[in-house]
């Protein structure tokens, strides 16, 4: 049975904890609005139940850095976060295709969005070919959040900024 994070509660109608694979929009953590954009099964219906747990011990160890990230900043403080499942088990199009689904429905909302991923080469891959999709449009509400490796830092900078996006980072250990 996969583990389920602490302090995970949906605020419509239950709060009960969720597991990951649970949380679709309108969550909160510690106060702050979180919504999930892609998790495993979202298009089956069925989960590898190692899958969700290691997707589950990834989010309860991601997002208290980025709640605290963004508690940081008095500006994205407010602000909703997503976060953005990338799904190794999909091709580069099929994530790619979703990544710029997502931006593109989310355009003229302010929020943070935070791309998570088991596979660090195909975030890259996704997010290089979906933001300079986004390029020559503007983007100024939408802040994008990394919290991981920091010999990243640079490079996903280069891609919010060309973006017209603002970044925020946090290195995990």
């Amino acid at each position: 049975m996969a583990r389920q994070p602490q302090g995970f509660a949906v605020k419509t109608a239950s709060t009960r904890p969720v597991s990951f694979s649970e949380i679709r929009e309108n969550c909160t953590h510690s106060g702050h609005a979180v919504s999930v954009f892609r998790h495993p099964g979202a298009k089956t219906g069925q989960q590898d139940e190692l899958e969700i747990e290691h997707l589950n011990d990834m989010v309860q160890d991601l997002l208290p850095i980025a709640v605290h990230a963004i508690e940081r900043q008095p500006e994205l403080s407010p602000l909703p976060l997503y976060l953005v499942y990338v799904d190794p088990h999909q091709s580069l199009g099929a994530c790619v295709a979703e990544l710029t689904a997502f931006l593109e429905s989310h355009q003229s909302e302010p929020m943070v969005w935070m791309p998570v991923s088991g596979n660090t080469s195909l975030m890259l891959n996704v997010l290089r070919q979906a933001l300079s999709a986004f390029a020559t449009q503007r983007h100024g509400r939408m802040n994008m959040l990394y919290v991981g490796d920091p010999a990243l830092k640079a490079t996903l900078q280069n891609l919010a900024t060309a973006a017209g996006m603002s970044f925020c980072f946090h290195a995990f250990y």
